[in-house]
């Protein structure tokens, strides 16, 4: 289970993540904001240049890039 520490450790950082929905779409980005109440990240897509607001329901799997 991801942790909000983890979320600010990401955020801080400017790590660049792979996110792969249930919907098996997967976004290399960097993660703008946590909304711990909302359950919602919002991410900057760096190969389409947008930004998205994923619900943590619909993320699949969510890693730092090698």
């Amino acid at each position: 289970m991801l942790s909000r520490e983890k979320f600010s450790q990401w955020i801080h950082t400017n790590l660049l993540l792979k996110i792969v929905t249930n919907e098996e779409i997967t976004i290399f980005g960097r993660m703008l904001t946590y909304h711990e109440n909302e359950k919602m990240i919002l991410v900057y897509d760096v190969d389409h240049r947008n930004v998205f607001n994923i619900n943590l329901s619909e993320i699949y799997q969510i890693t730092p890039t090698d």
